[in-house]
């Protein structure tokens, strides 16, 4: 593996890492913060699924983005929603602003992943290089899920809840700093095609997974 290549297979995990604090630490957030915004039950459980709602809206769309704009570039602007839904869920006064929040980190964060590993396969090509790359790569989401679920427990433990989105806003804020820094300038593909499809495709699949739940 050549120096770029480990350079850009580093940026990519990270990038992916941090992108899965809210999916981690979700679970331990939900409590004190319907604790502190008098949420009922039912408001918990719309909480919990929207992340996986705000993923399938993006899913479809998130390679085209890639292709159309830019990997790079798209890796950016996905920090930035990251950061601003964080943002949001941070200044939330009730459940509504709470899955706002919520759907635009988690729509976000997809993006990021799915756009990540696409470069990352771009840049290592192929042999050695690129299983290398991958199985680095595939140490992230246990990793993750086995740390960032602990931090999010002890950050809860000693100050507001309302901290933790605020660490989010940190974590895309780094996202984009790597992706300016780290990652090369790309030019995009210039694809043509459509991108109503595949935005329609999330949404139908966003609501026939919520009319399942």
């Amino acid at each position: 593996m050549t120096a770029l290549q480990s350079r850009i297979t580093m940026a990519i995990c990270v990038i992916v890492g941090l992108s899965l604090l809210t999916a981690a630490g979700l679970t331990f957030l939900v409590a004190p913060m319907a604790d502190g915004l008098n949420l009922s039950d039912g408001d918990v459980e719309e909480i919990l699924a929207i992340p996986s709602v705000g993923s399938l809206l993006a899913v479809f769309s998130a390679g085209y983005l890639g292709d159309r704009f830019g990997q790079r570039r798209t890796l950016a602007l996905s920090a930035v929603g990251f950061s601003a839904g964080a943002v949001v869920l941070a200044t939330a006064n009730g459940a509504f602003m709470v899955e706002i929040g919520l759907a635009m980190c988690a729509a976000s964060a997809i993006t990021l992943q799915i756009v990540g590993v696409s470069l990352l396969q771009r840049a290592t090509v192929e042999g050695r290089a690129q299983v290398s790359a991958f199985t680095t790569y595939g140490m992230i989401f246990p990793l993750a899920f086995l740390i960032l679920p602990v931090v999010t427990a002890a950050v809860l433990g000693l100050a507001n809840w309302r901290l933790v989105p605020l660490l989010w806003v940190l974590a895309g804020v780094c996202i984009w700093i790597l992706v300016l820094t780290l990652l090369q300038h790309d030019d995009p593909v210039g694809v043509q095609a459509e991108w109503v499809t595949p935005l329609l495709a999330g949404i139908a699949l966003a609501g026939s997974a919520r009319a399942v739940a």
